[in-house]
């Protein structure tokens, strides 16, 4: 959305933020706008008392949508994504002691998971700059590493019954013991 003013430029609001253009922060050769068009070749025609500016403004990207899991289990590899409109790179972030394996600067990334909960954050970038960093939080479970059917607690022997069962089950674990991690 871009607005002009008759003696302080233009205001352009990219769907997040608003930036203020000027004569001394632009191509504009006066800060009376009277009319903005945009062309089929996405240039703007910026007309001023004293004179049009022709400008092929960039934004910078979009706000990133991330996706992936909010809870997993150390060790695990979980998959993140991320879309921008306009972003042709992406850098991300990941809790302390988390693994970025592959994936850096691209919209795609594969992490190991730590110990540490945390947040894994992205940052679309393109040529005109950085877009809005977003985040998401994740939380790693402190189960060790392994097939993922871990409990925190070791028994020697369980039986299950009735059975067949008719309305209630009953599940007896015998030598529980508590697991130290």
């Amino acid at each position: 959305m871009w607005f002009g003013y008759l003696t302080k430029g233009l205001s352009v609001f990219d769907g997040f933020i608003w930036n203020h253009y000027n004569i001394e922060n632009s191509p504009i050769v006066d800060n009376s706008v009277q009319v903005i068009i945009k062309d089929k070749n996405d240039y703007y025609w910026i007309g001023t008392f004293w004179g049009i500016t022709k400008w092929k403004f960039n934004f910078t990207p979009d706000k990133a949508i991330v996706t992936g899991t909010n809870l997993t289990s150390s060790g695990k590899t979980e998959i993140y994504t991320a879309s921008s409109q306009g972003a042709t790179s992406f850098i991300w972030t990941a809790p302390i002691g988390w693994n970025i394996s592959s994936g850096q600067g691209t919209s795609s990334i594969t992490l190991t998971a730590g110990n540490n909960s945390g947040n894994v954050c992205v940052t679309p970038w393109n040529s005109n700059g950085a877009g809005i960093q977003v985040c998401m939080s994740v939380t790693a479970n402190p189960l060790p590493a392994g097939s993922g059917n871990e409990t925190p607690w070791n028994f020697k022997t369980f039986s299950v019954y009735p059975n067949p069962v008719s309305n209630e089950l009953i599940i007896e674990l015998r030598g529980i013991q508590l697991m130290e991690f």
